[in-house]
């Protein structure tokens, strides 16, 4: 647990010196932890992969999905700006290529039945939820069995196969090679709830809510910092989000496949497997230790 503390991504020698400027610039600006910043960028930049895919160790590619939180508390300074920030640039991508407000790829679908009707007619979309629980109402919170159902399909859309279907008596969609990024801010006892299943009230939504679903997303707790007294204006001479956006989806018009260069096969075994393998073997442990665990690391970081 204190390792899992002490760890720190190194952004710059992730993101490389074309990139990180950019990221950097926005965290300066705004006072938002830069941790955050990344997660909403890289969210974002996978949407705007389009069909893109890596050719991963198995015989299948990975679609470049993302599925993110942000956790943080009440302020303009916490959750909500990084939101916005990648909110407004992905608008300007689309102002640019004169895409109408009605065509736009940003969904804010308040229900499944929504969502699907709208990958149905545009496969490629993009979630940005400023608060967590609007995202949890869009499963089925009055029935049970289709809050399941539901959960179910948003685990199926992350793992993306070619044609995903919902039946229900009244309505049929079939989603053709549906692609679907989401990001959303939350507070930390909403997130450890969702979770646990802490916030469910009986045994048999607690029963359905064991989907993993949550397994699935990546979680910024960003460390604390005192915010910058003095304002800091953006520097003209680095490209903004915007711009790093366009070109993304300029650089994707056609299905693109990447593949993991030497090195990072070598990270692949050296730390990938030997995390997977750690994994495995706590795996098979009580799921409540497992669940205390998280709940205790989210304290410490918070």
């Amino acid at each position: 647990m204190k390792q899992c503390v002490a760890e720190k991504l190194d952004l710059q020698l992730i993101l490389g010196e074309h990139s990180f400027p950019i990221i950097n610039d926005i965290a300066e600006t705004t006072n938002v932890s830069i941790h955050r910043i990344f997660l909403t960028s890289i969210v974002a930049l996978c949407h705007w992969t389009m069909e893109t895919s890596l050719k991963g160790a198995q015989a299948y590619n990975t679609p470049l999905i993302l599925f993110g939180i942000l956790c943080g508390g009440s302020g303009k300074f916490q959750k909500s700006a990084p939101i916005r920030v990648v909110k407004e640039a992905c608008e300007a991508v689309e102002a640019l290529d004169r895409i109408p407000a009605k065509n736009s790829s940003i969904n804010a679908s308040v229900n499944m039945e929504s969502l699907c009707c709208e990958l149905e007619r545009q496969s490629i979309l993009i979630q940005l939820w400023d608060e967590l629980a609007v995202f949890m109402g869009i499963f089925g919170n009055t029935r049970i069995d289709r809050a399941a159902y539901d959960r179910g399909l948003m685990c199926e859309f992350y793992s993306r196969t070619g044609i995903v279907r919902r039946q229900l008596v009244s309505r049929h969609n079939v989603m053709i090679k549906p692609r679907l990024n989401i990001l959303a801010a939350g507070h930390p006892k909403r997130i450890i709830e969702c979770l646990t299943g802490a916030s469910l009230k009986c045994q048999d939504q607690k029963d359905h809510a064991e989907d993993g679903l949550f397994n699935r997303f990546i979680i910024a707790v960003a460390y604390k910092h005192r915010p910058n007294r003095e304002t800091i204006e953006p520097n003209d001479k680095i490209p903004k989000l915007a711009h790093l956006f366009y070109l993304t989806k300029k650089l994707h018009r056609s299905t693109e496949e990447y593949v993991y260069n030497e090195e990072a096969k070598k990270f692949m075994k050296d730390v990938i497997y030997n995390y997977d393998m750690l994994s495995s073997d706590k795996s098979n442990e009580d799921d409540f230790l497992a669940r205390q665990f998280l709940y205790l690391f989210l304290l410490l970081v918070i």
